[in-house]
């Protein structure tokens, strides 16, 4: 990847932090597959998302659920060339009731050629750094 996989993510969570849905769009590949912990919690459901579509239809949802939603970002730690983990908190104020979250997170996200083709988040910062070592043990060579 010619950009360095932090720069990357910062970009890609100043697009949302700006409410730019197209910029994230034009950052998604089109290959994308996006299993974030939001959907479960809203839904009940664990769904996925895939392409540029699935981004859009995921921003939109969330947005359909909460008011100044940003992502204040603690940590941004490079694993491979194109995988990051990125630890924060989502900001936001619930629509339904007007109650403020701060919820924490932890992704697992990899990049191909720039582009965000692959990730999951968790609620649990935990989660996301037992995956991150799990993913660090899985490229050891033996």
């Amino acid at each position: 990847m010619s950009d360095d996989v932090v720069d990357v993510v910062r970009r890609n969570m100043d697009a949302w932090n700006r409410g730019d849905v197209a910029e994230l769009v034009a950052l998604a590949h089109p290959d994308l597959e996006w299993h974030p912990a939001s959907t479960a919690a809203l839904t009940g459901e664990q769904t996925g998302y895939s392409g540029p579509e699935g981004m859009r239809q995921w921003w939109r949802e969330m947005h359909e659920a909460f008011d100044g939603l940003h992502n204040e970002i603690h940590e941004v730690r490079s694993l491979t060339r194109d995988t990051a983990l990125v630890l924060g908190t989502l900001r936001g104020t619930g629509r339904a009731g007007g109650v403020p979250i701060a919820q924490p997170f932890g992704m697992l996200l990899e990049f191909e050629g720039g582009l965000f083709i692959r990730g999951r988040s968790w609620f649990d910062p935990e989660e996301a750094l037992r995956a991150a070592e799990a993913l660090a043990q899985s490229d050891e060579p033996e």
